[in-house]
């Protein structure tokens, strides 16, 4: 049985991640953050963190890290649909019954999100090509080296109008999927099936879990320097509260994370562009 990510992120949402944790681990406040010595591996100085801001755990020493439904997965032995439904009956979400067309959408939007994944790799890929120096220098006027670059997953669609189809193409996937993914147009107007970008530096946009569910773009300098931020309502994308730059932790002194999202945005920065299907 599965069960929708906006179902799944009520549960995260209500469930006490600090207290839940706290019944097998003794945690220690710390600014915002609750430290303490990690129950997977043997430590004597904490490196065990965990919010109820992000709804997650993360050890800095053996790198065990998840959700409130992973840490009853790896301390109680429970399987996945276990755990959401121990975790539902605590906070009070009824969860609703499931039928062979909540399977096939699950899977479908499962599937999109493989999609996704492997145009943010082929875009991380393309920056580093000598297609993707325009981008590349860009980025290093405004101080961001070849590191930051791939901590935050920025990449480089090509220009042309097919690089990515012929890419995912040929990695098995199909054109329908492609277009539900709102990474290509299609064919229509006597215009055949197109890129959705193309020579544009890539930000990648993702969710809690850390899974891309879109992009935003910067036009190259040969156009007007704009940002947009492209969405589609598809599957695999809940809700325009879930856009963030990346979806990397807080850094201790937060405005590091500000100063550096400000360098890659600069002047430029432009309102959210939406799309419906």
């Amino acid at each position: 049985m599965r069960y929708g990510e906006g179902l799944l992120e009520e549960i995260r949402r209500r469930t006490d991640l600090v207290a839940l944790v706290g019944r097998r681990v003794k945690l220690v406040r710390k600014g915002r953050v609750m430290w303490g010595c990690c129950p997977f591996h043997a430590e004597k100085s904490p490196s065990f963190k965990v919010e109820n801001e992000r709804r997650l755990y993360k050890c800095f020493g053996c790198g065990k890290g998840g959700d409130a439904f992973k840490w009853l997965i790896e301390t109680e032995g429970l399987s996945f649909p276990e755990s959401v439904e121990k975790l539902a009956a605590e906070v009070g979400v009824e969860l609703p019954k499931w039928s062979p067309e909540d399977e096939e959408r699950e899977q479908k939007k499962k599937s999109l999100y493989d999609v996704v994944e492997l145009a943010t790799k082929f875009y991380e890929a393309q920056l580093f090509e000598p297609a993707g120096r325009e981008a590349r220098d860009y980025l290093k006027g405004r101080g961001l080296d070849g590191a930051a670059a791939k901590q935050f997953r920025l990449g480089y669609s090509p220009g042309g109008n097919n690089a990515l189809i012929n890419h995912l193409t040929a990695q098995n996937v199909t054109q329908d999927d492609i277009i539900a993914a709102g990474l290509a147009r299609a064919a229509e107007d006597g215009r055949p099936m197109r890129d959705f970008f193309y020579n544009r530096l890539m930000f990648p946009i993702g969710d809690g879990r850390g899974r891309i569910v879109a992009f935003g773009a910067r036009a190259g300098s040969r156009r007007q320097a704009q940002i947009h931020q492209y969405r589609r309502n598809i599957a695999v994308f809940q809700g325009f509260a879930a856009l963030q730059l990346c979806d990397r932790p807080r850094r201790r002194h937060q405005g590091w994370h500000h100063h550096r999202r400000r360098r890659i945005y600069g002047r430029d920065r432009a309102g959210a562009r939406r799309f419906h299907p």
